[in-house]
C-alpha cells in the first residue's frame, strides 16, 4: 500500500500564514499538518509515500529527506486543482492500492487502517460526528457543509454539492481516498479525453459514480480536522489538543 499527498497549494484563505510557506506546512500545537499526516500514514503501516509539491517547494525538502518521500511537482499549481495535482503522480500510481489524502488536515492512524482494509476499489473516509465540528466552525453549518448520501449498503449516491438541508448530509467526507489498482485505472478512464485541470476531488468521484463505478464509504469517529482558515487552526487547538490529538 502507497499514499500519496496532495500538497501544492498555497491555501490562500490562511492569508500571511502561507506567505512563505505551502498550507500543509501551517502549525497546529506548534507542528506542521504535514507531520501529523506522515505520523499517521507511518503508524497504520505506510511507509511507501510519495508528495504532490508545487508552492514553495523548497521548503518542504527537510519533510522529503526525513521520511523519503517520493516527491512529484506540479508545475502550473496556480492554475490546477486537485485532481490534476494526483495526476502528476500516474506512474507512480498505476498498478499499485494507495490512499490519497489531502494535505491541509489531520486525523489518527486508525481511519487509515479502516479504509485500507476496506473491500472496495474506492472507498472514501467520512466522519458520522460532523454536525458537532461544524457547528463549532460556523454559526450556520449549512453554509459550509456539503452533501454527502449513502445507500442502505453503504455506498456513496451523492457527495460535495450545496446541501439545502441536515437530510441531505449523513457524514462528511474527510479527504481521505482509497485507491486499489483497479479503482485507479477506472478513475484514469473517467478522466479521458477530459480537461481535469480545474477538477477538483469530489467533481472527479461525482463523474465516477455517473459512470456506475461504486464508492465505498467508511465510517470514522475520532479526532480530526479541516484547516481552512486560521480560525479552524485556533477552534482546533482549543478542541483537540490538551485532551486527544497526541493520544
Amino acid at each position: 500500500m502507497r499514499a500519496i499527498i496532495l500538497a501544492a497549494g498555497r491555501g490562500s484563505r490562511m492569508k500571511q500564514a502561507t506567505e512563505s510557506k505551502p498550507k500543509c506546512l501551517v502549525e497546529l500545537a506548534g507542528k506542521p499538518l504535514l507531520e501529523y499526516q506522515l505520523e499517521a500514514l507511518v503508524e497504520s503501516g505506510i511507509r511507501d509515500i510519495g508528495i504532490v509539491s508545487g508552492y514553495r517547494r523548497e521548503v518542504l525538502a527537510p519533510f522529503i529527506k526525513r521520511y523519503a518521500l517520493s516527491e512529484f511537482y506540479n508545475e502550473v499549481f496556480l492554475d490546477s486543482n486537485m485532481v490534476y495535482s494526483l495526476m502528476c503522480a500516474k506512474g507512480w500510481l498505476e498498478g499499485e492500492d494507495f490512499v490519497i489524502s489531502y494535505s491541509d488536515i489531520f486525523y489518527k492512524s486508525r481511519g487509515v487502517v479502516d479504509l485500507c482494509r476496506a473491500e472496495a476499489d474506492v472507498g472514501v473516509l467520512y466522519d458520522v460526528q460532523w454536525k458537532q465540528l461544524w457547528q463549532a466552525r460556523f454559526s450556520d453549518p449549512l453554509s459550509d457543509a456539503e452533501t454527502f448520501r449513502l445507500d442502505s449498503e453503504g455506498r456513496l449516491v451523492e457527495i460535495g454539492a450545496r446541501a439545502k438541508s441536515l437530510d441531505e448530509i449523513q457524514g462528511q467526507f474527510m479527504g481521505l481516498i482509497k485507491c486499489s489498482a483497479k479503482g485507479f485505472e477506472n478513475l484514469s478512464k473517467v478522466l479521458q479525453d477530459r480537461d481535469f485541470r480545474h477538477l477538483d476531488s469530489t467533481s472527479l468521484l461525482n463523474l465516477y459514480l455517473t459512470m456506475g463505478y461504486p464508492i465505498h464509504c467508511i465510517p470514522y469517529r475520532g479526532v480530526w480536522g479541516e484547516c481552512d482558515s486560521q480560525n479552524d487552526v485556533a477552534l482546533y487547538e482549543q478542541m483537540y489538543f490538551y485532551n486527544n490529538l497526541n493520544h
